[in-house]
C-alpha cells in the first residue's frame, strides 16, 4: 500500500514522522500557573509562581505500507523506527505542520501501546509532557538600536508572544569605551566601570598583530618548535569562502613530520617597546578528519628574541584506524596539558571549520588556555619573565605521505590570529576597557557576557539585573562612555507562547 501524508504532520527534532501515521487530533496545552503561598491567621501572602507541567496528546492511526524510499511491512517495523525518536535523554523539539512557527520542548511519557485494529493498522494515543508549559517560535526576531529624540541609543523590542523571554544583545564599537550599559523599566545591566580615573599611569592591552589576511607571516626555513621537523614544503594563503586562510601547499618529504612554516614578528607597542611578558592570543584553527586514515599537524610556537620557544600549542593526528587526535600545549620546561579527542564531526571536536576558536592568556608564570568549554590553568616558572617577540606556525604531514590526497586531514587550516600585549604602561585621560574591532555579546538565556565568543564574567558589575522582554513593546536604552562611538547594536529574542 502506497502511503501519503494526510492532514497534520509531526516532527520530532529533525525527524519528520513518515506517512504511516495519520493524525486525527492534537491536544496542545495552555499553560497553568501554580502559586506558592504562605497563609497566616490574618492574610494570605503570595510568595511566587511557576508554570505547571502540561501535556500534548496526539491521537491517530498507524498503518503498514510503503513510500518511494522505504517500506514498513509490519507494525513492529513502525514501532522500532519510532522508538529511536520517542525515547531520548533530552527534551524533544516537537513541531506540527499546522503551526510551523511553534516549537514544543517535551518528553514522551513512555506509553506507546497501540490499540490494534488488524495486523496492518492500529489506533494510537501518545502523550508528551511539556515541562515548562509553553512553546517557542522557530525563528529569532532581531531589532536594531537607533538614536531617539534625546540622542540616546535605544532598542524597541516587540514581543508578540504571550510569555516574557530572554534578550540577547550584540554590540560593536567604533571607539573604545569604559563600560556598556543597558537600561529598561524592568532593570539595568552594566559591564565595566562608568567612572575611571584620568591623568594617571594605567595599564592597557594593545593588539600587536591581527591577521585577517596573513600578509605579516613570512616563509621560514627552520621549525622553532621542533628542529627535527623537515621544512622542505611550503604554505600558501587561499580562501575559505570570503575568509583568507593559511594552508599547506607543498608537503615536502621525510620520515617524520615535514611541511612548511611561516613566521610573524609582533610590532612594538605604543611606547615603542618590543617584547611581551604578559599577553593574550585569540586564534581559530580548522582540524577536521573525514576518514580514519588521515594524518596531519599544526603548531603555534611563541618565541623570544633569540628565537627560542617560550610556549607552544600543537594539534596532531597519526592514527590510521580511528579519529583520535591530540592537542597539547607546553611551556619551556614542562608539558602543561595533553588531551585526546575525535577530530570528526560526530563527537565534540572544538576545531571544526565553522568554529575552531580558542584563546591563550599568559600572566607571569601562569598560562590559561580556554578550550573545550573550560579554562585550563597551569604554571611554568621558567617563562615567568620571558618576553615573546613573535609566533611561528607549522603545518605538515607525517612520514612517507608526500602529497595532499585523501590521507591528509580534510580540513586543516589556520583561520585567524590576534595577539594582544597586556599591561602596557601609559598615561591616560579616558577609560578604554572595551576596544573596537570586537563583538560584545550578552546572552540573556545564559546571563553571561562574551567578548569575541569568550566568556568575560569579571566585567559584569555587581547588581546587574538580566531583565526579560515581556509581551508587548519594551524600550531598552544603550549607554557607553561619552568618548565612545557605537558602530552597530542589535537585540534578539525568540518569542514564547503560553
Amino acid at each position: 500500500m502506497r502511503l501519503r501524508h494526510r492532514g497534520t504532520q509531526m516532527k520530532l527534532n529533525d525527524y519528520t514522522v513518515p506517512p504511516f501515521l495519520t493524525i486525527s487530533s492534537i491536544s496542545r496545552p495552555s499553560a497553568e500557573v501554580e502559586f506558592e503561598s504562605s497563609e497566616t491567621a490574618s492574610n494570605l501572602e503570595i510568595l511566587g509562581n511557576r508554570n505547571k507541567e502540561t501535556t500534548i496528546t496526539v491521537k491517530g492511526m498507524i498503518r503498514t505500507g510503503e513510500t518511494v524510499d522505504k517500506t514498513w511491512n509490519t507494525l513492529t517495523d513502525i514501532r522500532d523506527e519510532l522508538m529511536l525518536h520517542l525515547y531520548t535523554d533530552d527534551d524533544i523539539a516537537m513541531t506540527f505542520s499546522d503551526e510551523p512557527d511553534r516549537i514544543w520542548y517535551a518528553r514522551f511519557n513512555g506509553n506507546y501501546n497501540p490499540e490494534r485494529i488488524n495486523k496492518r493498522a492500529a489506533h494510537v494515543e501518545w502523550s508528551f509532557i511539556v515541562s515548562k508549559g509553553k512553546s517557542k517560535s522557530t525563528v529569532n526576531k532581531t531589532f536594531q538600536a537607533t538614536k531617539n529624540s534625546s540622542g540616546i541609543w535605544e532598542f524597541t523590542i516587540d514581543n508578540q508572544g504571550t510569555a516574557p523571554v530572554p534578550i540577547d544583545y550584540r554590540i560593536k564599537l567604533k571607539k573604545e569605551s569604559g563600560y556598556i550599559g543597558l537600561v529598561s523599566q524592568y532593570g539595568a545591566m552594566q559591564f565595566g566601570k562608568v567612572d575611571e580615573l584620568d591623568s594617571e599611569i594605567y595599564k592597557q592591552n594593545e593588539i600587536l598583530l591581527n591577521s585577517p589576511s596573513f600578509d605579516a607571516w613570512q616563509a621560514d626555513t627552520v621549525n622553532i618548535q621542533n628542529s627535527g621537523n623537515a621544512i622542505n614544503g611550503s604554505l600558501k594563503v587561499t580562501g575559505n569562502g570570503d575568509q583568507p586562510i593559511l594552508v599547506l601547499d607543498k608537503v615536502g618529504s621525510g620520515t617524520g613530520w615535514h611541511g612548511g612554516v611561516r613566521t610573524a614578528e609582533f610590532k612594538a607597542d605604543s611606547e615603542g617597546k618590543k617584547g611581551s611578558k604578559n599577553w593574550y592570543c585569540y586564534s581559530e584553527i580548522a582540524f577536521e578528519a573525514w576518514i580514519h586514515d588521515q594524518s596531519g599537524a599544526i603548531t603555534l610556537c611563541f618565541y623570544d628574541k633569540n628565537k627560542k620557544s617560550v610556549f607552544e600549542f600543537v594539534i596532531w593526528k597519526t592514527t590510521r584506524d580511528n579519529y583520535k587526535t591530540v592537542v597539547t600545549w607546553a611551556g619551556r620546561s614542562k608539558v602543561m596539558q595533553e588531551i585526546t579527542f575525535d577530530a570528526n564531526n560526530e563527537g565534540f571536536n572544538p576545531f571544526t571549520a565553522d568554529k575552531g576558536y580558542f584563546s591563550i592568556r599568559k600572566l607571569g608564570s601562569e598560562v590559561q588556555v580556554h578550550l573545550f568549554g573550560k579554562i585550563y590553568k597551569d604554571k611554568d616558572t621558567s617563562i615567568e619573565n620571558t618576553e615573546v617577540v613573535g609566533c611561528q606556525v607549522f603545518i605538515g604531514q607525517w612520514g612517507n605521505r608526500t602529497v595532499i590526497d585523501r590521507n591528509y586531514i580534510s580540513k586543516l587550516f589556520f583561520m585567524k590570529f590576534i595577539f594582544e600585549k597586556t599591561a602596557v604602561e601609559k598615561w591616560r585621560d579616558v577609560p578604554n576597557r572595551f576596544q573596537p574591532n570586537r563583538e560584545y555579546y550578552m546572552n540573556g538565556s545564559e546571563t553571561k557576557f562574551y567578548i569575541n565568543n569568550i566568556p568575560s564574567l569579571d566585567d559584569e558589575i555587581r547588581g546587574t539585573q538580566w531583565f526579560k522582554a515581556p509581551p508587548g513593546e519594551t524600550k531598552v536604552q544603550l549607554y557607553v562612555s561619552d568618548f565612545s562611538e557605537i558602530e552597530s547594536a542589535t537585540a534578539e529574542i525568540r518569542e514564547a507562547f503560553l
